[in-house]
């Protein structure tokens, strides 16, 4: 549709006569917003093309009387998230024509320059709210940008922006892997590997590493969790005192694969505890309530229930202090495993059903599973077959 006119069908020629049409009734501000648009992939809002797009002849304070412009000649649409966001959107077929129109131009590369700005700003932001109160807000904010993301990440690649690329994955990774996106954040993982200069970038590799180490072992690939986290753990040593919080990531994803994949009670609990020391050192909240959670899953495993459960309450109490639902849900199933051993099964049957209805407020496509799985043992275990296999 934009190329290759001669050869086109009819119907082909005529569509791209028409948006030709379009395009050329425009002002000369409303074409030069047009282009600059292409730049976004999934729609944006208004803030996003205020700072992406206002340059030269246009300024931020016109944007939004360009943009009703654009809506009202069909060009553009306007749409409204389920948080009640206002977004702009086109269709295909014109976001291709302006991108044609854009790369006509000289302000196509620093464009996407700005685009991957504004986005690497809003990732780290996110990366600082992502597990708070807040928590369910950013990751839906997080997935409605995520064909911007994946636009920043590609321009990131080919321009060879090792940095950017490091940096703005590590900070999508946790959200992008719970929301289900595991194959594509390994995809990325391997063309960032393939840049020449990812060593000059320690910290951010390790944390990188960090994230695809905690992914592999929730896949069950366990020996790539280890190889992956063991490279992390050797790159964080040698930051010394800046590497620290970093190590404490990587040595408590290592205690789990010790623990559950392994069955090394003794390295696992040097692994968990050298942990908690490096976040309490640093005044880690959720780092130690996830030590803590690490600490009790530990004692369950070596039965000693009582401890278990003190250490899960512990955690969970912070977990609630801080707001994060996720962390909340995932200490709740350990509550919910424990009391289903011993029993308990009301008690679990609760725990189950809170972990339900958070997952659901967070959307986790991966985790999702987890309760439902815990609520048809309950059932199994009552002799309840026809729901355990319904829940199943």
């Amino acid at each position: 549709m934009t190329g290759g006119l001669r050869t086109a069908l009819p119907r082909h020629q005529t569509l791209r006569a028409t948006i030709e049409w379009s395009y050329d009734l425009l002002s000369e501000q409303e074409r030069l917003l047009f282009r600059r648009l292409a730049v976004f992939m999934g729609g944006w809002t208004v803030e996003a093309a205020e700072e992406v797009c206002a340059e030269d002849s246009i300024e931020s304070t016109d944007i939004l009387d360009l943009l009703a412009q654009l809506v009202s000649k069909s060009l553009v649409w306007v749409e409204i998230s389920d948080s009640g966001e206002t977004r702009y959107r086109r269709l295909e077929t014109i976001r291709q024509f302006g991108r044609e129109k854009l790369f006509e131009t000289a302000e196509a590369t620093p464009l996407q320059d700005r685009h991957l700005a504004y986005f690497m700003d809003l990732a780290e932001q996110a990366d600082k709210e992502i597990h708070g109160p807040n928590q369910i807000e950013w990751m839906d904010r997080l997935e409605r940008e995520i064909d911007n993301f994946r636009c920043a990440l590609d321009w990131s690649i080919s321009e060879h922006n090792t940095e950017s690329a490091l940096r703005l994955l590590g900070m999508l990774s946790w959200t992008w892997g719970w929301r289900g996106h595991f194959s594509e954040t390994c995809g990325w993982f391997d063309k960032i590997l393939a840049l020449p200069d990812v060593s000059d970038y320690p910290a951010l590799y390790a944390r990188l590493l960090n994230y695809m180490g905690l992914q592999s072992w929730w896949l069950g690939d366990f020996d790539h969790a280890r190889s992956v986290l063991e490279e992390s753990q050797a790159i964080w040593m040698k930051l010394d005192a800046n590497g620290e919080l970093g190590l404490a990531d990587a040595l408590e994803c290592l205690g789990n694969v010790a623990l559950f994949h392994e069955a090394d009670i003794k390295t696992a609990q040097s692994s968990f505890e050298q942990s908690f020391e490096l976040y309490q050192r640093h005044g880690d909240q959720r780092g130690m309530s996830w030590a803590m959670l690490d600490l009790g899953s530990l004692a369950f495993v070596q039965g000693h229930h009582a401890r278990a459960e003190e250490q899960f309450m512990k955690g969970l109490a912070k977990f609630q202090e801080l707001g994060d639902k996720f962390s909340v849900a995932y200490i709740l199933t350990g509550l919910g495993e424990l009391t289903r051993f011993l029993g308990e099964y009301e008690r679990a049957g609760k725990f189950y059903e809170q972990i339900l209805v958070i997952y659901r407020e967070l959307r986790g496509r991966f985790t999702l599973a987890w309760p439902f799985v815990g609520l048809a043992w309950v059932s199994l275990h009552r002799g309840d077959y026809g729901k355990a296999k319904d829940l199943f």
